[in-house]
C-alpha cells in the first residue's frame, strides 16, 4: 500500500482512527498558553507532517531515488556503449637517453634536449552479455522492493504518529479527570470542615478529606507530568523541533465492529504493506535467478579507438643540426657514388650534388614542422576490434550462484507464505481484541454512571448525618478508578483499531 508523497496531494490511504471519529479538530497541538496566537494542528495535519518531514522516513524514501538511477543504469548499460576521451600533456628534460643498451650520445645521437609531449584517446566500447540482458529487470524488481519499504515505511510512521497522539489525548483526558477529582476532593474538604464546624463531623474526617485534597493535587501534577512527555513524544515522532503546548479536543467515541474475519483478510491479501513487501522481495529474488542463469550465456565486445600525439623539441639549434646531418649525409652519400660512377671503366654520369645542400626554406620548414605541442597532432592508426567470449568451466563458480539463488527465491517464498498463514491469526486476534475491548468500554461507562450515583448519594446521607466521610471517600476512589478504567477501555479500543488497520493496509469503515 502507497501513501502519496507529500509534495503531491495528500490522500491518506492509511488513516488511522482518530480522525473519522474526533473530527479533523478533535485535539490540537497549539502555541502556549501565554502566546499571543494560537496555531492549532490536527491529526491529520500531524500525519502530513510527519510524512513530510520525518527524517528516518526521508531516509527510507530516498532509496527509491537510488532505485530509479539503477533501473536507468542498466537500461544504459544495455543499450549505449560506452565512449571515453583522454588527454594528457608531459615534459622531458634534456639530457642523454638511454636506447637499449646504449646511450644517444654512445649513438652519434648527441645530448637530447627537452621535449613536450601531448595525445589524445578515443576509445568506444560495447559490451552485451547474458548478465547484462537480465539486468534492467532485475533492477525494475529492487525498485519495486524499495517502493514497498517505502510504502511500508510510511505505514508504520502512521501508526506511529496516530499511536502518540492518541497517548496524548489520552493524557489530556487523564489531567481532566484528575482536575475534576481536585474540585470534588476541595468541596469535599470544604463540606467536611463546615460538618466539622456545625459539630456534624469528627476531626478525624475533617483530615481525612485534607489528605485526600492533597492525593488529588499529587495526582493532577502527574497527569501535566504525562501531557508534557507525551507532547514532546509526539512532536519527535512527527519531526517537529519547537515546542509546543497542548489542548484536548472533543471526547472519544465508541462505535461499532461490523467487519467479519474474511473480509479483513481478504483486504489484507489485496492491500498489506507487510504482503506487498515480502512479494516485491519475491520478485528480486526470481530477477537474481534469472540473471545467474544468464552466466551461461556468451559475451559479445565491440571495440573502436582513435588516438593522436605531438612532440616538440624546446631547442631549435637541435633541430636545425638534424636537418643539417641529414644534408650532410646525403651530400656525402652522393659524391661517394659520383667517386664509384668516376672509376667505372664505361664511367655514369655524376650527379649533382648541389640540390642535397639545406636551404634556407627547408631549415624554416622543419622549424614549422617542430612546432607541434599542444594541439597540433599526429594521428595514430584507428584501431577496431570484436570479440565474442564462450564461457565453458568456471570450476563450479555459476553453478553456486544459481543455486544460492534459487535457495534464496525459495526461502521469499516461504516467508511470503508463513506470513499470509500469521496475517489471518493476526486480524482474528486482533478483531477479538477490538471486540472485547469495545464491549469493556461501553460495561466501564455504565460503571462510571453507577460510581457517580454512588458517590451522589455518599455525599448526601453525608451532608445530612446519616453517613461518614469515609463513605464518601471510598465512594470517591471507586469514582475515580471507574473514570480511569472508562479511559484505559476506550484508548485500548482505538489502539487496537489502529493497529488492526495498520495490519490490513486500508482504513476501515466506520459505522
Amino acid at each position: 500500500m502507497m501513501i502519496p508523497r507529500p509534495a503531491r496531494p495528500l490522500h491518506l490511504s492509511v488513516l488511522l482512527p482518530l480522525a473519522a471519529l474526533f473530527g479533523a479538530g478533535a485535539f490540537a497541538l497549539v502555541a502556549p498558553p501565554d502566546a499571543a496566537a494560537q496555531q492549532r494542528l490536527s491529526l491529520d495535519e500531524a500525519i502530513e507532517l510527519a510524512l513530510a518531514s520525518n527524517p528516518g522516513l526521508r531516509a527510507t524514501l530516498n532509496e527509491e531515488e537510488v532505485a530509479d538511477w539503477d533501473v536507468r543504469a542498466a537500461r544504459g548499460a544495455l543499450v549505449l556503449p560506452t565512449l571515453g576521451l583522454g588527454s594528457g600533456v608531459s615534459w622531458q628534460g634534456a639530457g642523454e637517453e638511454r636506447i637499449g643498451g646504449l646511450t644517444s650520445g654512445e649513438l652519434g645521437l648527441g645530448g637530447q634536449p627537452s621535449f613536450l609531449f601531448s595525445s589524445y584517446s578515443l576509445g568506444v566500447n560495447y559490451s552485451v552479455s547474458g548478465v547484462s540482458l537480465r539486468a534492467p529487470a532485475l533492477a525494475r524488481a529492487s525498485r519495486e522492493a524499495a517502493r514497498a519499504r517505502g510504502s511500508r515505511a510510511e505505514v508504520d510512521l502512521v501508526l506511529r504518529v496516530t499511536q502518540a497522539y492518541l497517548d496524548f489525548a489520552r493524557q489530556n483526558e487523564a489531567l481532566e479527570l484528575a482536575r475534576r477529582q481536585v474540585a470534588r476532593a476541595e468541596a469535599n474538604l470544604n463540606l467536611a470542615r463546615g460538618m466539622e464546624a456545625v459539630g456534624s463531623a469528627t476531626p478525624l474526617e475533617a483530615m481525612q478529606a485534607d489528605i485526600q485534597a492533597g492525593r488529588a493535587g499529587v495526582a493532577m501534577m502527574e497527569a501535566e507530568q504525562g501531557i508534557r512527555t507525551s507532547r514532546l513524544a509526539l512532536l519527535r515522532t512527527i519531526g517537529l523541533e519547537q515546542d509546543r503546548a497542548a489542548v484536548p479536543g472533543d471526547p472519544l467515541a465508541l462505535g461499532r465492529i461490523e467487519w467479519d474475519e474474511e473480509e479483513l483478510a481478504r483486504l489484507a491479501m489485496a492491500s498489506s504493506p507487510d504482503l506487498e513487501t515480502l512479494r516485491a522481495g519475491v520478485a528480486v529474488a526470481s530477477g537474481r535467478v534469472a540473471s545467474a542463469r544468464a552466466g551461461y550465456l556468451p559475451s559479445l565486445s565491440v571495440q573502436a579507438g582513435w588516438s593522436g600525439f605531438t612532440r616538440q623539441a624546446r631547442n631549435d639549434g637541435f633541430i636545425l643540426g638534424q636537418v643539417e646531418r641529414q644534408a650532410e649525409q646525403l651530400v656525402a652519400q652522393c659524391e661517394f657514388q659520383n667517386e664509384i660512377y668516376r672509376r667505372l671503366a664505361d664511367p655514369f654520369p655524376p650527379q649533382n650534388c648541389s640540390q642535397f645542400l639545406l636551404t634556407d626554406e627547408q631549415r624554416a620548414g622543419a622549424l614549422d614542422r617542430n612546432r607541434q605541442f599542444p594541439v597540433d597532432f599526429t594521428r595514430q592508426p584507428p584501431q577496431a576490434s570484436i570479440s565474442l567470449s564462450v564461457p565453458v568451466f568456471q570450476g563450479m563458480e555459476r553453478r553456486r550462484q544459481v543455486e544460492t539463488a534459487r535457495i534464496e527465491e525459495e526461502n521469499a517464498r516461504l516467508r511470503l507464505r508463513e506470513q499470509e498463514f500469521g496475517l489471518r491469526s493476526d486480524i482474528a486476534s486482533l478483531l477479538a481484541s477490538a471486540r472485547t475491548a469495545l464491549a469493556l468500554a461501553e460495561l466501564e461507562e455504565r460503571n462510571v454512571e453507577v460510581a457517580e450515583a454512588q458517590l451522589r448519594l455518599a455525599r448526601g446521607e453525608f451532608e445530612v448525618g446519616s453517613g461518614t466521610f469515609l463513605q464518601v471517600a471510598e465512594a470517591e476512589t471507586v469514582a475515580a478508578q471507574a473514570d480511569r478504567d472508562r479511559l484505559d477501555a476506550a484508548f485500548r479500543y482505538h489502539e487496537t483499531l489502529a493497529r488492526l488497520e495498520a495490519l490490513v493496509g486500508s482504513r476501515l469503515r466506520r459505522p
